[in-house]
This record gives structure tokens, C-alpha cells and sequence, in this order.
């Protein structure tokens, strides 16, 4: 809780000299108060008065992030980068800001930032986990809707598929095998002959083999959620040794 004493002393510096850039601190203290309608005047007449103050800038990104208004907060953040491109609090900011706007391969390249300059912020290396990943947990159905698009040119490399194998084993991660099988098929059209494409494809054709039970049948509803539940097991043991493998062959 913010002392109303800090505020009051932080108010009497700045009336007695308008251009103190303790303007920040300021209006800091007042978002965190909960007061962000005064909190965010007095950064915009802060930085009227310093436009290039960087600490001034990522407040006023964080009090709009406070108030919920993360699409205007998202070019005060940028600006605050481009001033600093160092700068930790501005990429932990950038990350929240881009995960609230349904961007999450911003908001992982934010994170990764911020490991990059802070390698044990524990926070950013959960966030970098989960957004690898794309769990169906963490992210709206809008993320699965993409829709695979042949690729022509310059266009068929490996920025393509690496997208399109993110999203199938985003896919399999939330149990859906069948759009994975299918969106795999449509990649193997321009990738024919890569390995990890057919490495999935083999995965997923085993996966459903092995599903199938051998004891008596139980309810239908049962059946369907044993089999998605052995499939889905058996894709991520064989992903799980296949990565294994490649790191004890890594020199």
C-alpha cells in the first residue's frame, strides 16, 4: 500500500519544479493508490514536458495496462524500446500487453527478451514453456482456427513449416488428433520428403492404433475418451523419446 505521505511529498517537489521528472515516481505511486485517471494526467503532462523520458513512458504503458486499454498502451511500450531496448519492465509489459490482444507469438517473443537479459525471471521462463507449447488451456479457439495455405515461391521454407508444425503439435497437445492428422496430410503436400512431417504422421497413425481396446466394449461415451486418452499418451511418450534421443546425440 502506497503511503498517502509519499504522494503528497512527491506533489510538492513537482509544484515547485514543474520540470522534475519525478513526475514518474508520481504518477506511479497514484496508480498504484488506484487512482489511474490522475495517475495517467500526470504522466501525459510529465512527458509533454520530457517526450524522450523512458521511465515516464513505461508508467503511462502501465497505468493504461491497468485500465485495461491495452491497444493504446501498446505504442507506448514500443516507443519505450525503441528509447531502450534494454529495458526488462518494458518487455514484461510488451508480453502482458500482447497476450491480452490474442497475439501470443508476440507476447513469447516478449518473454524471450526478457530472459535474454534476465535468464532466471521465473515468470517469463513459464510464460516461454506455455507459449512453445500453445495449449488449447491457455489461448482462445480463434488460435486453432488457421487454415493450412499451400505454399508457393519463396513462401515454401522453413519459417512455413515450422509454423504449421507448431500448430499441429499445438493440436495434438489439446487431444486433437484428427485435425493434426489432417492438417499434417495437407503439409506433407509441399513437404514431402521432411522428416518431422512423416516422423507425426507415423506417430499419429500408431497412436491410433494402439488406442483401440481389447477388453469388452464399456458405454460409447467411455470407449471415445479411453481411446483419445491412450492416443494422446502415446504420441507425447514417443515425442517425449524422440527428444530424449536427439539430446544424447546433441555433441
Amino acid at each position: 500500500m502506497i503511503d498517502p505521505q509519499l504522494i503528497e511529498k512527491y506533489q510538492k517537489i513537482l509544484s515547485q519544479d514543474p520540470q522534475s521528472k519525478l513526475f514518474a515516481p508520481l504518477a506511479d505511486a497514484l496508480r498504484e493508490s488506484g487512482d489511474l485517471p490522475q495517475a495517467e494526467r500526470v504522466a501525459l503532462e510529465g512527458l509533454r514536458r520530457h517526450p524522450e523520458y523512458v521511465g515516464g513512458v513505461v508508467i503511462l504503458g502501465r497505468i493504461l495496462i491497468d485500465k485495461k486499454e491495452f491497444t493504446q498502451a501498446l505504442p507506448h511500450l514500443e516507443k519505450a524500446l525503441q528509447l531502450s531496448s534494454e529495458n526488462i519492465l518494458a518487455y514484461q509489459l510488451m508480453a502482458e500487453v500482447q497476450l491480452q490482444l490474442k497475439k501470443p507469438a508476440q507476447a513469447l517473443k516478449a518473454h524471450k527478451m526478457v530472459l535474454f537479459f534476465n535468464p532466471l525471471n521465473e515468470k517469463s521462463q513459464r510464460a516461454v514453456e506455455k507459449l512453445e507449447k500453445l495449449t488449447a488451456i491457455d489461448y482462445d479457439e480463434d488460435v486453432f482456427e488457421f487454415k493450412h495455405k499451400p505454399a508457393v515461391g519463396n513462401q515454401k521454407g522453413g519459417a512455413s513449416l515450422e509454423r504449421n508444425l507448431a500448430l499441429i503439435d499445438a493440436l495434438i497437445l489439446r487431444n486433437d488428433l484428427d485435425r493434426s492428422k489432417e492438417l499434417l496430410a495437407e503439409v506433407q503436400k509441399d513437404f514431402p520428403q521432411d522428416k518431422k512431417v512423416n516422423e507425426r504422421l507415423k506417430l499419429l497413425e500408431m497412436s491410433h492404433e494402439e488406442a483401440v481396446p481389447l477388453e469388452p466394449l464399456p458405454p460409447k461415451r467411455k470407449v471415445i475418451l479411453q481411446n483419445q486418452i491412450r492416443a494422446l499418451e502415446n504420441v507425447l511418450k514417443a515425442l517425449d523419446d524422440r527428444i530424449s534421443l536427439e539430446s544424447e546425440l546433441q555433441p
